[in-house]
């Protein structure tokens, strides 16, 4: 059995990337929660995935939490893979795509990612590289400050661009989500299987 922390990014005052407006308005904060308890529940209900994952959420409610916070919670809860759920944003609006992080040289962690990003909605599929070990380049800064935190296997996922229109406008679709919470799942499965934890 896997334990599985997910954990929608940022919270209470710290409501991360905001952009659109009225009904196209993106709040960081409360997309990731909204993605993370539907993952969550999408995996409890889910038979053939809930007999081997049991997912906990880092985040329930719309709280400031640390990320120092988080990865001690994740380890009194004994994860064995965290999801780490952003929403990404850029001065380049034409930018768009998930992407996915992981620590270098987690070999598991890669494995996972690699196959959410396959089974990535094509929406959201970028025309380069969208998989990226956490190095010392300056623009990977953020994704590493927050994946070193944890003591097991860490994906960072930023499930697109709020600063992009057509991005924002997927995301915010039902269809959006439900596609969005499927990849995560097949990255997940792909970590389980390439484990010990099967």
């Amino acid at each position: 059995m896997l334990l599985l922390g997910i954990d929608p990014g940022h919270g209470g005052t710290n409501t991360g990337t905001i952009h659109g407006e009225g009904a196209n308005k993106l709040v960081e904060k409360d997309y990731t929660l909204e993605l993370g308890r539907l993952l969550y529940h999408s995996i409890i209900t889910d038979m053939a995935i809930h007999t081997k994952v049991k997912p906990f959420l880092l985040r329930t409610e719309d709280e400031t939490i640390s990320y120092s916070r988080r990865a001690a919670q994740a380890q009194e809860l004994g994860c064995q893979l965290v999801l780490n759920l952003h929403v990404n944003a850029h001065i380049d609006s034409d930018l768009r795509g998930l992407m996915a992080f992981h620590w270098p040289g987690s070999h598991t962690a890669a494995t996972g990612a690699q196959a959410l990003d396959a089974a990535c909605p094509k929406a959201l599929r970028r025309t380069r590289n969208s998989v990226f070990a956490v190095g010392e380049a300056e623009w990977l800064r953020a994704a590493r400050s927050i994946i070193s935190k944890y003591h097991c296997p860490s994906i960072l996922v930023e499930l697109g661009f709020a600063t992009n229109p057509q991005d924002r406008s997927y995301l915010l679709s039902t269809l959006g989500k439900l596609r969005l919470v499927q990849a995560l799942k097949v990255g997940v499965l792909a970590y389980l299987e390439d484990t010990q934890y099967v």
